[in-house]
């Protein structure tokens, strides 16, 4: 990908989250500055086509669509997802985890992107979200139709972000929004996200997106996606 769309891209990002409260009132700063690990990556930031539906006003705020960082003492203090030393300088660490319905689910870290072995060769949308935030259920629809579009050469991972769910409200969650897709509880992915949060910069803003393909994460999106945005993307990696 050409360096002048890189910084294109950053630069709208950046002026996004500069003009909107999200930046300021989000940063945290309990959580332990870490420098972003250098890459050689095609991934490009990318936002919203649709500027009413992004996380990034105070209205969005109060549909609780960002979270707060992950610091160093959550990491040490997660009992599902243990800390391990200087785990957040080591490469390559591997997260094994399960879906809310028990499905084994690996993810190895690379400095690139990630490794999901359970998928084969697959494009992986990993994406971070909470049942309580607007613009994530407002985006379902998109991610249905886009899994449902390119079954055999996509699989979406979700990571829930808000307070956990039961196991009856999840299965309700799950039914109610015909997800067929795996969701792994936050609360269960503590250091995936914190690793998320250094190397890619995200704010906080739910739903964040990244979309892997080869071990590389090719795009990211802070906010919500459109169908026809997700497609394009898609369709640019199946070239």
């Amino acid at each position: 990908m050409k360096t002048t769309k890189l910084i294109q891209a950053s630069l709208l990002t950046a002026t996004m989250l500069l003009n909107s409260g999200c930046f300021f009132e989000y940063f945290n700063t309990d959580v332990v500055p870490t420098t972003p690990q250098t890459t050689t990556t095609q991934e490009t930031q990318k936002s919203s086509t649709n500027k009413d539906v992004e996380c990034l006003d105070k209205a969005s705020l109060n549909n609780k669509c960002t979270k707060e960082l992950i610091t160093i003492d959550q990491l040490k203090q997660s009992k599902n997802d243990p800390f391990t030393q200087n785990n957040t300088q080591q490469s390559n660490v591997t997260h094994h985890l399960k879906s809310i319905e028990g499905q084994p689910i690996t993810i190895v870290e690379q400095k690139n992107g990630f490794l999901f072995p359970e998928f084969g060769n697959k494009i992986i949308i990993l994406e971070i979200f909470g049942k309580e935030c607007l613009h994530c259920i407002q985006e379902l629809p998109a991610l249905n139709q886009i899994r449902s579009q390119y079954r055999t050469e996509l699989e979406i991972i979700a990571i829930h972000a808000q307070e956990s769910m039961s196991s009856s409200e999840a299965r309700n969650f799950m039914n109610q929004n015909r997800i067929h897709y795996p969701i792994i509880e936050g609360n269960n992915a503590t250091n995936l996200q914190y690793f998320i949060q250094s190397t890619y910069g995200w704010t906080g803003i739910l739903p964040y997106t990244l979309i892997i393909k080869n071990g590389i994460t090719e795009f990211s999106y802070p906010g919500e996606i459109s169908l026809e945005q997700l497609d394009e993307d898609i369709r640019s990696l199946l070239k």
